[in-house]
């Protein structure tokens, strides 16, 4: 049997043969003190969930909401609801009590979406079901079920084999420059994917991925978790608020169970470099560190490798590289033995004409990093306004077509039209190619124009990082108008509140000096107080509403 046959075309199939093939692997949940389950244990109690949901009526083709805080509860819901036939959206949970008002009005919104016929909850959420329901107007048309008194038993399950092309899973994208659309994603889509990632990864079976993305991300979905049972491999996962609460554990987790692949965004690299305290650890089994999901700083990849690179970790294993949900996750990426490049550009002629042309020492440049090429089934293309095909080395929509595209956005037809069209999806992301790699400058709603220049926000924001006093990864940049004046508006978070003297007047010299750009506000506000994507990504176009509503305080 050839490798393009044996490679499993449903998620179902995935698991199984991870069950099959684990020679004792499995996930280990940190959040019940390193306790692992192999992955024939994972499948035996997804088998025993799916005959749970099976007993409460549930049939394929239906949807689940999973709104579990437990990850092994959220690992179980998510494979059970597809073992059943039925399709899972895995959404957060809140934070405290004292954010449960806003948390059921914010996910109410994607409960209405996705008309679920079961919300799915854990003991420690309990509460949040009903309110979901009654804020959705779901009531009488879905059922809240609790994931600990679901009838679980696999020998009552009536199997379930799709069809690869029927829907697999309904995720939703984090809302960083609009309102949440539910990603639909057939089974062929995924796993088409998943395979994309692991040949890319060049993952074996000594590997031990390691995760803190949530599993309503796509990089905790389909890059940690199904990347792993691709591979029947070990996983470690732990939650978003245990790794931001104590980065140091998770660098002692890290060498303890020998992690040899990651994957995040800026933050959470950023993160583990102000707070991690790697000394005296041993994390030479670290091999890949994927970082993506916006452009990326190649200053934090210097920092980054300079102070980890004593305890291990080398420069070649940050792998950047781009994606998004209507992929299923990876889109390019450096591949698992290369190593990263930038290009030093003139920002000048980047921002009036969308040219790349290497810097001179007589102009302001800027560092974009390279994120690599296409992975397999996969194609990119740059075009202009008309939808017709840039030149190499000039700036346009990134556009993608291949075997893991999303069958368009769930009960949303306009949307998915206006992404979805000739085969190619249109995903409002800037950039360009150069010797075949791919090159992302920004996103197109985010882009700050100022007297026929395009300013991309992160530049901004990369410039107001040499304020020693503001919080690194904590800067927001948005344009906007105010009466007859246009401008740029900075949201930054101070290192230390009882030390914020200097911090308006620097930035607005650092924006002035640098990028010749009029100020209109300074807003200083803690750092978790600025609104961010379940990914960490900063929300600028959330902050721009709110400034503009008057409620960004």
């Amino acid at each position: 049997m050839s490798p393009e046959e044996q490679f499993p075309e449903t998620v179902q199939g995935l698991l199984r043969r991870a069950a099959e093939t684990h020679a004792g692997r499995g996930i280990v949940f940190v959040d019940e003190d390193e306790r692992k389950y192999t992955w024939a244990e994972i499948e035996s109690l997804a088998r025993g969930l799916a005959s749970g949901l099976q007993a409460r009526g549930g049939v394929p083709g239906e949807r689940v909401a999973v709104v579990c805080q437990g990850l092994r509860a959220q690992v179980t819901a998510f494979f059970g609801t597809i073992i059943a036939g039925l399709h899972p959206t895995i959404l957060p949970t809140p934070i405290s009590r004292r954010r449960l008002e806003g948390f059921v009005r914010h996910t109410s919104q994607i409960v209405s979406v996705a008309q679920p016929r079961f919300i799915l909850v854990d003991e420690p959420v309990k509460e949040v079901g009903e309110p979901l329901l009654e804020e959705a107007g779901m009531r009488g048309r879905c059922e809240v079920e609790r994931f600990e008194e679901l009838p679980a038993d696999a020998d009552l399950l009536e199997p379930y084999e799709p069809d690869p092309d029927t829907i697999a899973v309904i995720q939703f994208t984090s809302g960083s420059t609009s309102a949440p659309r539910g990603v639909v994603l057939t089974h062929r889509s995924v796993t088409a994917n998943v395979r994309a990632i692991v040949e890319h990864l060049e993952v074996v079976a000594d590997d031990v991925g390691g995760g803190w993305l949530p599993l309503y991300h796509d990089m905790g979905l389909i890059g940690n978790l199904l990347g792993a049972t691709a591979r029947s491999i070990g996983l470690v996962l732990t939650t978003p608020f245990n790794f931001l609460r104590r980065p140091r554990r998770w660098v002692e987790i890290m060498e303890r169970q020998r992690i040899t692949i990651t994957a995040g965004p800026n933050v959470s690299y950023r993160h583990l470099l102000e707070r991690g305290e790697p000394e005296g650890k041993d994390l030479s089994a670290w091999r890949v560190a994927i970082i993506g999901a916006e452009p990326i700083d190649p200053e934090l990849l210097d920092e980054f490798s300079d102070f980890f690179g004593r305890v291990g970790f080398p420069k070649s294993a940050f792998m950047p590289a781009y994606g998004l949900a209507e992929v299923g996750l990876i889109v390019t990426g450096i591949p698992a033995t290369g190593v990263y490049d930038s290009i030093e550009v003139d920002r000048g002629i980047l921002e009036e004409e969308g040219k790349v042309v290497p810097a001179t020492e007589s102009r302001t440049s800027v560092r974009i990093v390279g994120v690599g090429g296409c992975v397999r089934e996969t194609a990119v293309r740059i075009v202009d306004e008309l939808g017709d095909e840039r030149p190499e080395g000039r700036v346009g929509e990134i556009t993608i077509s291949g075997a893991s595209l999303m069958q368009g956005y769930f009960n949303n037809e306009e949307a998915s039209a206006e992404a979805l069209r000739d085969g190619w999806l249109f995903t409002g992301d800037l950039g360009y190619m150069h010797d075949g790699e791919l090159y992302v400058t920004g996103r197109k709603k985010e882009l700050i124009i100022f007297q026929g220049r395009n300013y991309y926000p992160q530049d901004i924001e990369r410039a107001i990082q040499s304020i020693e006093i503001v919080r690194p990864g904590s800067i927001v940049a948005f344009g906007t108008r105010r009466d007859k004046s246009e401008g740029v508006v900075i949201v930054a978070a101070p290192k230390d509140a009882r030390n914020t003297s200097g911090i308006e007047a620097g930035v607005r010299e650092v924006v002035a000096d640098r990028l010749n750009l009029p100020v209109l506000d300074v807003i200083l506000m803690e750092s978790g107080r600025i609104p961010r994507t379940t990914s960490g990504k900063l929300c600028r176009g959330r902050c721009r509403d709110l400034y503009e509503e008057g409620n960004l305080t």
